[in-house]
């Protein structure tokens, strides 16, 4: 059985081991005939629950986290020669799925908890529709690789969105727009 407990930095001012501040989480104790001691290198509570259990489940070699999925993700775009912009917004979507779930076990990543990260976006259809295809693109990735059964990200709704109708300019519009140039000098 493992427990979770934080070791305190010297600044601290809480003392006991499962008190609610920022100081980094530890694990002990024996997981499969194994003894186990060290830093999960998480501060938060519940994602240290989380890992532990996928621990318990699929073993700690078995267990692949999304800062470790996503840092095999990009090299694989880097070696494939994928566009620079590419890359950055793969790195950028990295720091917000980091942030919002922290690095926890891939497995653990549920469609529902990917609905509520998509429900915190406060951006437009289109970028919405892109995120998601950066999202389906990565847990495909994972598919792939066999860290996961199945893409969690295969669920979520993209946007409709509405195609404009777009006419070419009327000869009276093109004039109006072509005489400020025209009187200028600029192509007489």
């Amino acid at each position: 059985m493992l427990t979770l407990y934080r070791r305190h930095r010297a600044k601290c001012k809480y003392k006991g081991r499962r008190a609610k501040c920022f100081c980094p989480i530890w694990v002990q104790g024996v997981l499969h005939d194994e003894t186990v001691r060290c830093s999960l290198d998480l501060s938060n509570w519940e994602a240290a629950q989380r890992k532990i259990q996928e621990w318990e489940i699929h073993g700690r070699e078995n267990t692949v986290t999304l800062g470790e999925a996503y840092k095999r993700f990009l090299a694989y775009h880097a070696a494939h020669g994928s566009a620079r912009a590419t890359i950055d917004k793969q790195r950028e979507m990295e720091r917000e799925v980091i942030r919002y779930f922290g690095d926890v076990p891939l497995k653990s990543v549920s469609v529902d908890d990917l609905a509520r990260f998509q429900e915190s976006w406060k951006l437009g259809k289109q970028t919405v529709a892109n995120k998601i295809g950066r999202l389906r693109s990565f847990f495909n990735f994972c598919v792939k690789r066999e860290w996961i059964e199945k893409s969690p990200a295969r669920h979520l709704a993209i946007p409709k969105i509405a195609d404009v109708e777009r006419k070419p300019f009327e000869p009276e519009e093109l004039k109006k727009i072509w005489e400020p140039v025209i009187a200028c000098g600029r192509f007489s």
